[in-house]
């Protein structure tokens, strides 16, 4: 029982009827230009309040309704690429990379409430959260051997209670990006920059690992999960260890039933000969209207693309920028991505609902 209640106030709470005529615009459409830009974002539907990592400012707080900053949080986990949100608890998450310390932000106040260092230190490229289970997860790694392989290279899995350190998943390759899945309980953590690239499933009542998915190329800090179907979205980045290679964007589709890939798509053309590839950062879904969005480093562009087709529909283009992180808001009908270059955070539209509406089930 406690287990349905909390899954359904996390998919129910929040107002449901945000939209303002801005949002009202057409979908795909740039509405907003916010200073306080950086890498990692994260978007608390419920409080209508977006997030974002990276930047100059520490944490910087963005209203939804005004589109203005209202705060910027100085704090320890600030500095990384990394954020996540615990709508259930009024909770953010920011994890720094080197060294890794994890911040945790009560939303009520927008102050710090804990400040976590991982025992024995090291890097960190990912957290995630669950709180129907009350369990948070940051991705390790602790030195490197000559072949760029880390000495150590684990999960930490705290109690979200406590802060207390529950236990030390161990992994074969570094884990970078996570995501966790509340309704299967099911953590994927993205694995393997040297190679070989791997996505890996761990059960979260056991905290074992229960399949481990080969990629075909690099896989860092894009993933995304659509709950409703069961599908994992993982953005690919390239050989990023291969010299001289040039790809083009990616996603990777995962079925949660049997963690295989069911679907690639290309999310941007081929850059030009040489050793930079696009790098899709990071991945966002739109359950309401059955879309994804994915931001492309090198060209400044986010790709929008169907899940029910898994193809390409749009490109929406940055100007002068490059682009990190991408979140929606499913609610207020808007999509927030965050700017390396330029330290900002664009607001698209993205449209009104779609009637009839997309079914996770019929789409399946």
């Amino acid at each position: 029982m406690a287990l349905a209640a909390a899954l359904a106030a996390l998919t129910l709470a929040g107002p449901v009827s945000a939209q303002t005529s801005q949002t009202r615009a057409p979908a795909n459409t740039i509405i907003a230009t916010i200073p306080g830009g950086g890498t990692g974002i994260t978007i608390d539907e419920v409080r209508g309040k977006a997030y974002v990592t990276g930047g100059p400012n520490g944490v910087t707080v963005i209203d939804e309704a005004t589109d203005k900053v209202t705060a910027n949080i100085s704090a320890p986990g600030a500095s990384g690429f990394t954020i996540t949100h615990d709508s259930l608890h009024g909770k953010v998450f920011a994890v720094s990379y080197n060294p890794a310390i994890l911040s945790i932000i009560d939303e009520a106040t927008d102050t710090v409430i804990a400040n976590i260092t991982p025992p024995g230190g090291g890097n960190s490229l990912g957290v995630a959260v669950d709180p129907v289970r009350g369990k948070y997860y940051v991705s390790l790694e602790q030195g490197f051997q000559a072949d760029s392989v880390p000495n150590l290279a684990y999960v930490a899995v705290y109690d979200e209670a406590t802060n207390k350190l529950i236990k030390k998943i161990e992994l074969a390759q570094f884990p970078q990006d996570l995501a966790v899945d509340p309704i299967r309980g099911t953590l994927y953590v993205l694995a393997g920059p040297a190679g070989p690239y791997t996505v890996y499933a761990i059960d979260e009542e056991t905290d074992k690992v229960t399949a481990t998915i080969s990629m075909p190329e690099a896989v860092e800090t894009g993933i995304a999960i659509d709950r409703d179907r069961g599908l994992v979205y993982v953005g690919g980045s390239g050989c990023s260890n291969t010299s001289g290679c040039s790809v083009p964007g990616s996603v990777f589709v995962i079925d949660e039933r049997t963690n295989k890939i069911t679907a690639q798509l290309n999310t941007s053309p081929t850059p030009p000969a040489g050793n930079e590839n696009v790098i899709t950062e990071e991945v966002a879904i739109d359950p309401i209207n059955g879309m994804g969005y994915a931001a492309n480093f090198h060209f400044g562009t986010v790709a929008v693309f169907d899940l029910r087709t898994n193809k390409l529909t749009d490109t929406i283009t940055i100007p002068g920028d490059k682009n990190f992180g991408v979140a929606v808001d499913p609610i207020r009908r808007k999509v927030f991505v965050s700017n390396v270059i330029g330290n900002s955070v664009t607001v698209i539209s993205a449209g009104p609902p779609k009637w009839p509406r997309y079914d996770a089930w019929a789409h399946r």
